[in-house]
């Protein structure tokens, strides 16, 4: 039996972004326009959480000076974080309102949600003419979300807002990143309605990323894997892969056996991470 969806708006602000939402479809074969399946990114999240490349300290010193346009671009990167915050907001939201006034553990479908990029984040409330935005389709079933989202930025301006330097006691502005195309999003696990903790979104990127200073790439991943700590992949020339990371002003990488911290002052420098 083939039905059309159920359509109620919902709208919910989250930290200054204003998202409208619309419900997917109800009952057993409901259907909605544009693709049903989410991609798989199954592999992609397990490189991420299983490294499979090798490094010794020689190599992680080259890998570190090949990487480190990756490495700049992960200061930008973690201005995308209001990713995380919206989709655990969007669980936040859906918990409390319900569709319809039915339980949302009996809906079977997916949300369509719109959400305004952050722009700068210092030119006032976001707007989506100058910022661009984000649409993603949100699988919800079995009360819970994702795990994977799909969908497409609209030359999404984002930037990590102020950047703190330990040797001076002053705020710098950041760079200014922008995504666009398609893209999809890993919630690392199905993301129970109502649960307190936040994602850690692993972001498969087909299209565009253009970050300030440093150029363009098309298509990329990053994970979002804390609210200060920002990860991407990084394929080493005997085909395996590390990922690269930063956490505040901490650089490394994680590979098959280790994690190396490295340091930038004058000559590049990694060292095997004990700890």
């Amino acid at each position: 039996m083939w039905c059309w969806p159920s359509r109620r708006k919902l709208t919910m602000r989250i930290s200054g972004y204003l998202l409208p939402l619309v419900t997917g479809c109800f009952g057993l074969g409901c259907a909605l326009e544009g693709p049903v399946d989410p991609p798989n990114l199954d592999g992609l999240l397990a490189v991420y959480d299983m490294p499979t490349g090798r490094l010794d300290e020689e190599l992680a010193n080259d890998v570190f000076t090949s990487a480190r346009p990756s490495l700049e671009s992960l200061a930008t990167l973690a201005g995308l974080q209001f990713i995380a915050d919206s989709i655990h907001s969007i669980g936040d939201g859906l918990d409390e309102e319900g569709f319809d006034g039915g339980l949302v553990a009996d809906v079977d479908g997916r949300v369509e949600v719109h959400i305004i990029c952050p722009g700068e984040g210092t030119d006032g409330a976001p707007d989506p003419a100058r910022d661009g935005a984000l649409f993603l389709h949100v699988p919800v079933g079995d009360a819970a979300l994702g795990p994977v989202a799909f969908g497409h930025a609209e030359a999404c301006r984002f930037a990590h807002p102020f950047r703190v330097s330990k040797f001076r006691h002053r705020r710098s502005a950041s760079r200014v990143g922008m995504i666009d195309g398609p893209l999809a999003v890993h919630f690392g696990k199905p993301l129970r309605l109502g649960d307190a903790s936040k994602p850690t979104p692993l972001v498969e990127l087909q299209g565009e990323l253009r970050i300030e200073g440093l150029g363009s790439i098309d298509g990329t991943d990053f994970r979002l894997a804390s609210e200060r700590r920002i990860e991407t992949r990084f394929e080493l020339d005997d085909g395996g892969e590390i990922i690269i990371f930063r956490e505040r002003d901490t650089l490394g990488m994680r590979a098959r056996r280790g994690t190396w911290v490295c340091t930038h002052d004058g000559s590049p420098r990694c060292l095997e991470d004990d700890g």
